[in-house]
């Protein structure tokens, strides 16, 4: 039969085959950003506030000069970008922006190695399913509303795509990915471990529905 060569030709854990999907949607995707480069959210400022008062009086507080200080924010690793960059100069609205805008193209691509090459989905459906994500209004609002949300959400794809991916077996490099993000996860929100749980277990739960022949291969 043909189905050896035609699993293999599909591959697993190949580099993503068509790249105009990948090129088509972050054109999409930054066109939308670039129309919405105003947009602010107002709890962005509080973690402005926040990076700046770390950078520049090295602790992340509120109310600097006060007793006892308050040290509220709960986005961690966001703020601590944040306060890099205004370390280094550069502005923290604008920052914000770029880093959502980042996060959220990385998020696309990663999606697109997901449903080509870690689930070996065809050609026509996952081109639809990366479409459907740049498309969808909530997602381009969050990444460029200045807040977390897109790196938020690139990291939960992390952990749920290397934990899901196919294999022939334990693969260490996938589980060393997949915890730097579950820690970077846990660092971005404060009820991170809460979704890291949830994620191993929806990946688990997935791994289950796969056909036996192809978790035989695990």
């Amino acid at each position: 039969m043909n189905t050896g060569r035609v699993e293999q030709s599909r591959g697993e854990g190949q580099a993503p085959r068509d790249p105009w999907i990948l090129g088509l949607a972050l054109a999409l995707l930054g066109i939308q950003l670039l129309t919405r480069s105003q947009f602010l959210i107002e709890d962005a400022f509080i973690a402005f506030r926040y990076a700046r008062n770390w950078a520049e009086l090295g602790a992340p507080m509120w109310n600097p000069g006060e007793d006892p200080p308050i040290e509220g924010h709960s986005t961690v690793l966001w703020v601590a970008l944040l306060r890099w960059a205004w370390a280094f100069g550069f502005s923290l609205p604008g920052t914000s922006l770029v880093l959502g805008g980042l996060f959220g193209a990385l998020t696309v691509a990663r999606l697109h190695r997901f449903l080509l090459a870690d689930i070996g989905l065809r050609r026509t459906p996952a081109a639809l399913g990366v479409l459907a994500l740049v498309l969808h209004p909530p997602f381009v609002i969050w990444c460029s509303g200045g807040l977390e949300t897109s790196l938020q959400a690139f990291c939960m794809l992390t952990v749920f795509a290397e934990l899901l991916r196919r294999g022939t077996g334990p693969d260490l490099r996938a589980g060393l990915v997949a915890g730097l993000a579950a820690g970077a996860l846990d660092l971005t929100r404060p009820e991170g471990f809460v979704w890291v749980v949830g994620l191993g277990l929806a990946a688990w739960v997935g791994t289950r529905l796969r056909p036996r022949e192809a978790r035989d291969r695990k």
